[in-house]
């Protein structure tokens, strides 16, 4: 009796070990071209150990089809990636009707709201655990805990329900080595995220770092990142865009680092070793003569600057180490490369933020309009990170 037993324990650990992990990531329609690159990171850490990883990258307006689809691998369980704002609500919304049709069915929240809000997550019941920090090594812990192998106490930056109260982990530290990571974009249809820009027909996004050094007052990176920047070698990202290149014809890069210039000599070193066409982000205040031609020499295509605002107070205020002169210097510069189209975006709705320095925001706008005639801008209202 006691060995028919353990056979029924070992074949049940048999099962669940064949089952697949469902990631999911909710985007609007207008952003599904990006691919869901938070997915890959983790994905690649569970293939790497053995597990069948399942990347469903879900519009918001096909909830109801995507729940169908999660359920009919008959995950082990589903891993969200879930940033703040309106992928809190399709998450939530998504995750409700995964529970809706199987109440047993674990469901775990990462990414940044999660990690800056752990209790107030964990503790809505529709979410079963939390990822606290960084997933890429959590993740895999927590397949372990559903094979039995470790207990959900011993797992560092994981948080889970005991008799109802949300219980945060001690945090697990952030992962010093990323070339022991992989982008694995094996893992969706990568035509599906190619994007047509420029003269280029096949461009894909990417990452080559994490964090950023900078303290802008507004950031996740904060908290999420602990304000620092670490990166991928030169020669990992270098034969991971060549593989791209030799599997999937890419001709074009968009880098979705959250700072790609924090140490700008690798930021060109890369740039100058991939060969392609590229956009990426560059603090205004970088820009001087000698950069600028280093981004014609390179291909930039489009740039990113956070300008953030037309008011030194405000600016101040956001601890942004700029001035509305040093912007006005920096997009100067950049009319030297004719061809590239910057992009500066604003926040408004500060704290704080009068109505005359709202209007001095847009009228920095037209006049950077007229300074460089092929720029764009985006206008963003204040979004408060919990925490940051």
């Amino acid at each position: 009796m006691q060995s028919l037993t353990l056979y029924r324990i070992q074949l049940i650990r048999m099962i669940i070990m064949t089952k697949p992990v469902a990631l999911v990531q909710v985007s609007n329609p207008e952003d599904m071209r990006i691919a869901p690159l938070a997915l890959l990171f983790v994905g690649g850490a569970l293939k790497k150990e053995g597990y069948e990883p399942k990347v469903f990258h879900v519009s918001s307006e096909n909830l109801n089809s995507a729940a169908k689809d999660i359920l009919s691998i008959d995950p082990m369980f589903v891993g969200f990636s879930v940033i703040t704002g309106n992928q809190t609500r399709e998450s939530a919304n998504l995750s409700k009707m995964l529970k809706s049709y199987n109440h047993e069915l674990p469901i775990i929240w990462g990414g940044v709201h999660p990690s800056l809000l752990p209790k107030e997550t964990v503790s809505e019941e529709y979410v079963d655990y939390v990822v606290n920090g960084e997933g890429d090594e959590t993740i895999v812990d927590a397949a372990r805990m559903f094979e039995g192998k470790i207990n959900k106490e011993d797992i560092l930056g994981f948080c889970y329900k005991k008799e109802g109260q949300p219980i945060v982990n001690p945090p697990r530290p952030l992962i010093e080595d990323l070339d022991s990571l992989d982008l694995d974009f094996d893992l969706i249809n990568v035509d599906d995220h190619l994007e047509k820009e420029w003269a280029s027909k096949r461009v894909l996004g990417f990452i080559t770092s994490r964090g950023c050094p900078f303290n802008c007052g507004f950031c996740f990176n904060q908290r999420f990142n602990q304000r620092r920047w670490r990166a991928q070698s030169d020669k990992k990202v270098i034969e991971k865009v060549s593989y791209l290149k030799d599997t999937y014809n890419i001709d074009g890069i968009k880098f979705y680092d959250d700072l790609l210039f924090s140490n700008p000599q690798r930021a060109i070193r890369l740039l100058e070793a991939i060969k392609l066409p590229w956009y990426g982000e560059v603090r205004v205040g970088m820009l001087h003569d000698d950069l600028v031609k280093k981004l014609i020499d390179t291909q930039c295509r489009e740039l990113l600057l956070g300008l953030e605002s037309g008011s030194d107070r405000m600016l101040k205020l956001m601890n942004k180490l700029q001035t509305v002169e040093q912007i006005k210097r920096g997009i100067k510069a950049l009319t030297k490369a004719p061809d590239l189209k910057p992009v500066g975006s604003f926040i408004m709705g500060m704290p704080t933020e009068t109505k005359n320095e709202t209007f001095q925001t847009v009228d920095l706008a037209l006049e950077l309009s007229e300074i460089h005639p092929r720029m764009r801008f985006s206008f963003g209202f204040y979004l408060p990170y919990p925490g940051a």
